[in-house]
């Protein structure tokens, strides 16, 4: 509801505009809002880059100068995702909007838990590019229960016009949870467990790594790019124990873990993906999806590493399971 109303803002401020120009992310919420805006997304697909997945910025500008730049509401861009999508490519996409005159929309929904997400996000800035508002999420950031947003923004007229365009009346429970947790907390304890994810994320990276060596598997992510959450391969599982093994890791209390199957369709109003959840319709591989996310504890990856290689190495041999 946050992205839809940061829409509505900037549409008002732009009467001629309808599209939005969206860098693909298999996010339901992100592009259901902008539906809901009443706005046409131009989806720009992602391209490959040694496994991964990254942003397209020359079809950002093509599409630019094929449309009117009055008829573009705003950029949305995507710095938190599961891999192997990387971060988007805040500072060409920000000079981009810049140079153009267009708004730019971050969506940062867990990326305030990443030091390299924030400073990339600040080197847009600092490099004179365009950002509008940074949409993030409260619970996914500040280990609180669902339901809040923080809106992030350089300008205090953007703040202004956000804040008036708010309708009120929702509920208290979110503001009161951040204050009890960080009231709990403190900066200190926040600023350790985020610098804890951090060295925890790259252990994790490394074991898995090593991991998919041994398995003649391999890593769909970059460790630099995609600072939160790692994609593995699945391409020697039959397709028939894809989901199997998301199900088996689920019920051994291994929560998070998602598996993305090649060939997966999914339909948005008239909008129709491939591969969705992939972020891409050109993928190798089936693969799984894991994230370092803030909250981690080391023992909480040996965990992982151990059921893993357990349910991996008896679905590849076509063995039953027993829970």
């Amino acid at each position: 509801m946050t992205m839809t109303l940061c829409f509505l803002v900037l549409k008002k401020q732009r009467p001629k505009s309808r599209y939005v120009l969206w860098s693909r992310i298999d996010q339901k919420s992100c592009f259901k809002s902008i539906l809901t805006a009443n706005l046409e997304p131009i989806i720009i697909e992602q391209i490959e880059n040694n496994s991964y997945l990254q942003t397209n910025t020359s079809e950002f500008e093509k599409q630019i100068q094929q449309l009117n730049p009055e008829e573009i509401c705003c950029i949305v861009s995507t710095t938190s995702c599961f891999a192997p999508r990387a971060i988007d490519n805040i500072q060409n996409l920000s000079q981009l909007c810049q140079t153009y005159s267009i708004p730019h929309l971050i969506n940062n929904a867990y990326g305030l838990q990443s030091t390299k997400i924030i400073h990339e996000i600040e080197q847009a800035k600092r490099s004179n590019g365009r950002i509008d508002y940074i949409v993030q999420s409260t619970d996914k950031n500040f280990l609180v229960p669902v339901g809040g947003s923080i809106v992030l923004t350089y300008d205090s007229e953007l703040f202004d016009r956000l804040s008036h365009a708010y309708p009120g009346r929702a509920s208290i429970t979110p503001t009161t949870d951040m204050f009890i947790t960080l009231l709990s907390m403190g900066k200190i304890g926040l600023l350790e467990l985020i610098q804890k994810r951090k060295v925890l994320f790259i252990r994790f990276y490394d074991k898995l790594s090593q991991w998919a060596q041994e398995n003649d598997e391999c890593i769909l992510s970059s460790k630099q790019l995609s600072p939160i959450s790692i994609a593995i391969s699945l391409k020697h599982l039959p397709n028939e124990c894809l989901t199997e093994l998301g199900s088996m890791l689920f019920t051994r209390r291994i929560s998070g873990a998602r598996v993305v199957k090649l060939g997966t369709k999914q339909t948005i109003e008239s909008y129709e993906f491939m591969n969705y959840g992939a972020h891409s319709f050109n993928i190798q591989y089936s693969y799984l999806t894991v994230a370092a996310a803030i909250g981690i504890e080391e023992n909480d990856i040996d965990i992982f590493m151990k059921k893993l290689n357990e349910v991996y190495q008896k679905l590849r041999r076509n063995e039953t399971i027993d829970d």
